[in-house]
């Protein structure tokens, strides 16, 4: 062989190992390694229950049921169990990062104020909601949500054909998957700590709520505005739940406050005047501080049949008192949150 072969041998050698050594098995096989795929728990009529692993999470997925798609994520970590929903939608133009409060109207009959945030033009995250809400979404009625007053951003039918909601059927499979596939891995079962370190994170994550006492009440005005009550109001109630009612004059603020119970009706007479009607609805009555209390206390705003005016006038007219008939089992009334009552 002539030198000049040997050297163009050699080159060509040393460039395979060359190469060899950029493509080594092990970075090819890292390089190729495809992320990892939810695995599929289970399915409940439209919704597809799947494991992800890598999020310590199991989701549930409403994928057949318009355009927008609710995920509802049951997770655990050592830190302890949280739920959230996600929503997405691909005609919708949020801003990223965007913050928005979104209402929850679930099927149980309650409303829940949630912070959502777009993760993208299409896609909202909410914060971690409360297994009190979660256990909501049981019922036998419609779940909706929505932006305000009038944009519906998602409607669940309810089946009346079926002895339990789909939603029923959904929250229980996720509390199956997160139970099997996550808190009993191995991983969950040998986080140890401590006595002590056991007993802060306790204390980190515990908030104590107060010890209440129901209060024995009566129907009646618990406080009474100034000036002479001469106008008509008629309050009447549906079975259930009792009603607490204030009417805030839109003009000297000053309030009047009416407590109503379940399935009565009660006429009272107030002072002339514009007024704005919040309420709060619930089992037990645990006084005015705490109301119905904490986790039962629905509270809303009275607003005409319209829809749109929240602002009801006591007057007078050709010598006669005018004022209202309110039907709470007809009216509408958007939610509010309690520091707003």
């Amino acid at each position: 062989m002539t030198a000049r072969k040997k050297m163009f041998r050699t080159m060509c050698l040393a460039s395979t190992a060359a190469l060899a050594i950029l493509v080594s098995p092990a970075i090819a096989e890292r390089a190729i390694e495809p992320p990892a795929k939810p695995i599929v728990y289970t399915k409940v009529g439209s919704w597809k229950i799947t494991h992800h692993p890598e999020n310590k999470s199991c989701n549930a997925a409403d994928v057949n049921l318009g355009s927008t798609t609710v995920i509802i994520e049951a997770g655990h970590k050592t830190t302890g169990a949280w739920w959230m929903i996600l929503m997405t939608n691909p005609k919708w133009t949020w801003t990223w990062g965007q913050d928005m409060e979104l209402f929850l109207d679930t099927p149980s009959g309650k409303s829940w104020g949630v912070q959502f945030q777009a993760r993208d033009s299409t896609t909202l995250l909410s914060e971690k909601v409360s297994e009190s809400l979660i256990a909501s979404l049981t019922g036998s009625a419609d779940f909706q949500i929505r932006l305000g007053d009038d944009k519906l951003v998602y409607w669940y039918h309810y089946a009346e054909d079926s002895p339990t909601t789909q939603l029923a059927e959904v929250i229980q499979k996720l509390r199956e998957c997160r139970r099997e596939k996550i808190e009993s891995t191995p991983e969950m079962k040998s986080w140890a700590y401590d006595d002590e370190t056991a007993r802060n994170l306790h204390e980190a994550h515990t908030v104590v709520l107060p010890q209440l006492t129901p209060v024995p009440i009566k129907t009646g005005v618990l406080h009474q505005m100034k000036g002479r009550a001469v106008a008509p109001l008629r309050i009447e109630t549906p079975p259930g739940q009792d009603y607490l009612l204030k009417l805030v004059n839109v003009q000297n603020k000053d309030e009047m406050v009416i407590y109503v119970s379940r399935e009565s009706s009660y006429v009272t007479k107030v002072p002339f005047g514009t007024y704005r009607i919040h309420g709060a609805v619930g089992q037990t009555w645990y006084g005015e501080k705490h109301r119905f209390g904490p986790d039962t206390t629905t509270h809303f705003r009275l607003v005409k049949k319209d829809g749109k005016s929240d602002q009801f006038t006591f007057n007078q007219a050709e010598g006669k008192a005018h004022g209202y008939t309110i039907q709470l089992v007809k009216l509408e009334t958007p939610p509010i949150k309690a520091d707003e009552f």
